[in-house]
């Protein structure tokens, strides 16, 4: 390896830490908004819940007998 080499690898190194920091940092921000806006609407009286599946099915075909 040549001296150019060796300071591409450390460069190379450095940005793959670089954006494990940055992916680290910007999930820890969308947990902390999360659990913020969760907090906010418990105390409103209203958790936010997942989406139900329907129970009635409705069809846009129309049926003729």
């Amino acid at each position: 390896m040549t001296d150019y080499e060796l300071i591409e690898a450390h460069i190379r190194r450095a940005r793959l830490q670089r954006s494990v920091y940055l992916g680290e940092l910007i999930s820890d921000g969308v947990a902390v908004a999360w659990s913020a806006v969760r907090r906010l609407a418990s105390r409103a009286g209203k958790i936010p819940t997942l989406a139900q599946p329907a129970t009635t099915y409705y069809t846009p075909i129309v049926r003729r007998f």
